[in-house]
């Protein structure tokens, strides 16, 4: 699989950073929109975005309808900031570049988020195993 030329202009990430653990080239069929606002996020924050296994590009392990399956989403947390994650959140939610943004602080070890790039707008939070959904 040839890399789409995108990549060339992406200066924090490898697309095998965003590839399923079964295909390592499937990182290429990253949605350009969704890889570039997280490219931003890191210039923004000046702290690195570590993209979770399985939170690229994925086949299995999320819902029938997830937006991983199609390239359109990731799940990341940030490395080494001491910001408080509810200030992380106000910069993710900020940024304005991705149309659904969910809110998990309850990751372990570290909180995170997904980002995608669907249609429309919506925004939730995940706490005790009940999503909490903001914008819908």
């Amino acid at each position: 699989m040839e890399p789409n030329r995108f990549w060339d202009s992406i200066k924090f990430f490898k697309y095998t950073e965003f590839s399923a653990p079964e295909d390592p080239e499937s990182g290429l069929l990253m949605s350009h929109f969704l890889v570039i606002g997280i490219e931003e996020l890191r210039k923004v924050t000046g702290h690195p975005v570590i993209i979770h296994q399985n939170g690229g590009y994925a086949f299995k392990g999320h819902c029938d309808n997830s937006f991983h399956y199609l390239g359109l989403a990731a799940d990341f947390h940030f490395q080494g900031w001491g910001l408080p994650f509810r200030e992380q959140t106000r910069i993710v939610l900020g940024l304005s570049k991705f149309g659904g943004v969910g809110v998990y602080p309850e990751w372990k070890p570290i909180p995170g988020f997904h980002v995608d790039v669907r249609p429309g707008f919506q925004i939730w939070v995940k706490r005790k195993d009940q999503y909490l959904y903001i914008f819908e």
